[in-house]
Parts: structure tokens; sequence; C-alpha cells
């Protein structure tokens, strides 16, 4: 292992959550101090989104580790269970006896949970992990939210999942659980010199020195890579001290980053191609004007200028939702009947992408707006790609109007 070879305590850089927590910003010092108070509070819901490895179990274990000592949290992570498993996994979660119980009868053992908690002054929070809210799922969600709702009962749920969780939340059927909702957050990817302290401070906590253990172009190579997503820091970083340590090498320089991530299959990523304003301010009759790549040494220095929250080549953060992803919309009768549309959550969708492709996950059809995409690129940018950073992605990629937005690039 390479902690002896470099004098390490222990491996900086692994993926157990809240593990040598960073603060990367003002807003996430925010983010968790306002999370602490809302799963304190009496029967309040919270909602915490963001892309896979971006540090959504870190900052939910930063604020479940505050809560007072007569708490009891439920985990449960639903993104691969069926909808009416939630009751039995929450009584398993809490070392409950569940065996064989039927839906109706797990959910009143977890009433008889909860009101024994009530008699013992104790708080109970579950951390509820989904990949999307659908139908019957909505379903037992309220139902959960209306039980912590009553007198004998007492409870705070925290929502996490991909950023079109907001939108789903949002819908008119589900008012019940969105009045409860005291807090929202969305949890964005590191910047260039948040990634260089968040891979500085790993190094010193665990006895090292930095500047003797890595060249000054580390931080930036790692960019290149994984643009600011910890998870991908963490597994690029390892394989690279881990290399170094075989070659007897005692510091790691921009071209080892290259030489392992090569070997991980991993591919620098692309320059952007422009912000969402830019792409709007192309009309179809004069589209706008080819632009050279620029060097990525111009996107890395300009990544620290960007607002908190916004990502390379991207719109700030405050721009619009995205489109209903993870939602079909289906109209009661011909535009201009006098009814507004009807609103339904896909209701056998087991991706945020079910809803695009049908109930069975079938592929689209040929005359399909959505574009094609390599489902074997495994690397590093792959990951990117295909996870969730922020909503412009999801409307991008999968939005209707992606074919315009293309040729108006083109």
């Amino acid at each position: 292992m390479y902690c002896d070879h470099f004098n390490l305590k222990e491996r900086p850089f692994t993926h157990a959550p809240g593990q040598r927590f960073y603060e990367a910003n003002a807003g996430v010092r925010d983010a968790i101090g306002r999370l602490e108070h809302a799963l304190t509070a009496r029967d309040a819901i919270a909602v915490l989104t963001g892309g896979p490895g971006v540090g959504k179990s870190t900052i939910a274990e930063r604020a479940l580790a505050s809560l007072p000592e007569r708490s009891s949290v439920a985990r449960v992570d639903l993104r691969w269970a069926e909808p009416d498993e939630i009751y039995t996994a929450i009584l398993l979660a809490l070392e409950a006896d569940a065996a064989e119980l039927r839906p109706v009868q797990a959910l009143h053992a977890l009433r008889q949970f909860m009101a024994r908690f009530v008699r013992e002054d104790r708080s109970f929070v579950l951390s509820l992990d989904i990949g999307g809210i659908t139908v019957d799922l909505a379903r037992h969600l309220l139902r959960v939210a209306n039980l912590a709702g009553e007198h004998d009962c007492r409870m705070n749920l925290l929502l996490m999942g991909p950023h079109p969780l907001h939108q789903q939340v949002d819908l008119p059927a589900l008012i019940h659980l969105r009045q409860r909702i005291a807090f929202r957050h969305r949890v964005r990817p590191l910047t260039l010199s948040e990634s260089d302290g968040y891979i500085r401070r790993q190094i010193e906590v665990t006895g090292g020195d930095p500047s003797a253990l890595l060249s000054s172009s580390v931080s930036a190579a790692v960019y290149c890579y994984v643009a600011g997503v910890p998870r991908l820091i963490n597994t690029l970083l390892d394989a690279t001290l881990s290399d170094a340590a075989m070659q007897k090498q005692q510091r790691a320089d921009g071209g080892l980053i290259k030489r392992t991530a090569d070997g991980l299959g991993w591919k620098p990523l692309t320059p952007a191609q422009g912000s969402a304003e830019s792409q709007k301010a192309a009309s179809p009759s004069r589209p706008a004007p080819a632009r050279s790549a620029p060097p990525k040494v111009a996107i890395l220095a300009a990544a620290d200028a960007r607002p908190v929250g916004a990502e390379p080549g991207r719109a700030p953060p405050d721009m619009p939702g995205a489109s209903e992803m993870t939602m079909q919309l289906r109209s009661n009768g011909a535009p201009g009947n006098g009814r507004p549309p009807e609103v339904h959550l896909a209701s056998d969708a087991k991706s945020p992408t079910a809803a695009h492709f049908g109930a069975n996950n079938e592929a689209p059809k040929k005359n399909s707006s959505l574009p094609a995409m390599d489902a074997s690129d495994t690397s590093a940018t792959g990951m990117l790609r295909l996870q969730d950073l922020d909503e412009r992605f999801a409307e991008t990629i999968f939005g209707n109007d992606a074919d315009e937005k293309r040729k108006q690039a083109d």
C-alpha cells in the first residue's frame, strides 16, 4: 500500500461518506446549518439533490451527526427496491423484525415504532435515497408524510436524489408532501480552486505534505478528467498514488495523472460548446458563427471566475429549470378546450430517463429527438456525460427541442 511509501497515516482518498469532511465554500456551510435545523424541526422534510459522486451522502451524514443523542436515524436506499418495500426497509433500518410482513402490516408496525419514540421523547429521522418519484412511490411517500403529521407520531424526512426531484415534488398531486418541505439544496461539483483545496486538505489530514507529494500541475490535470466531482477525484488520485508507489516515485505530477487515467480508460473532458444563452441567441435563419475550441488552460483558469455552483461552459444556477425529464405530460382533449393539462408521474419509471423510453425501457424510435448515446463509454468522461450534474444537462440531452439546439449549434 502506498501509505508506507509516502509516510501517510491512512489513505487520503476514499469513498466513505462524511469522512474528513471538506467545506468547499460558504454555500456548503450554510446548507449544512439549514439542513441540521430542518432535521430537528417538527415533521419537516428536506430535499437534497445532485449527480452521482458530488457529495450528497457526505453532506447528509455531516448534518445527521449533529442530531441529539436521543435520536433514531433510518438510512434507506430505495434506488433499487420496489416502492411498496419502503415500510419494510424502514423497519429493517431500525433493526426491527419485519420478516414476511405485508405492506399494510409494515405500515402499522412503523406507526407503533413512531408512537414509541414520542413516548420516550426521542426524535426520528428518515434518510431516504431515491432515483426519482413514480406514481407508486409518491403514494407511499404521502402515507409516510401523513403518518408523520399524526398527533402521536413524529418524524423528519430527508429525500436525496437527482436534480429533477425538485420538479417532481412541485407536482400538484404532491402538495401534502411539498407543504412540509423546509429546505432544498442542489449539490454542485467543486470548482478548480475548491478541487485543489480538497486535494491538499485530504493529504494534510492524513499526515502528508501536499507540496512534497504532488507537483503544482496535479490539481489542474485531475480537474481536466473529473470536473470537480469528489468521488472521481478520489478514484483517480488513489490510483495515481498507488502507481507512484509501485514505480518508486516520491512525487506525482500531471504526466502520471494522465498515464493513470489512460490506464483506467478515462478521457480528458472536451471544452464546452457554449452557454445556454449563446445557444438561445442563435436563430435558425442566422446560426452562430463557428468558434475554435479554447485551450483547456483557459477553461481551467476561468473556472474560479464563475459563481459558486456554476459549471464550466454552463448557464448560472439561477436559470429556469429543466423540462420534465422524469414526468409524462398528458393533455385531456385538444388545446383550447378550456381544461388545463393533466400532469402524471411516470408510473413504471425505474430511472430518470424511463419516461422517455417507455414503460419497458424500450429503445427510442428512429424519429425520436433523443440523441444517440454511447452506453459502452465507461471512462470518467462517460460518467460525467451520463450523470445528471444539473438541470441544464438533462434539458439539453433529453429535451424535445434537442434537435433544434444541435442545428443552431452547427
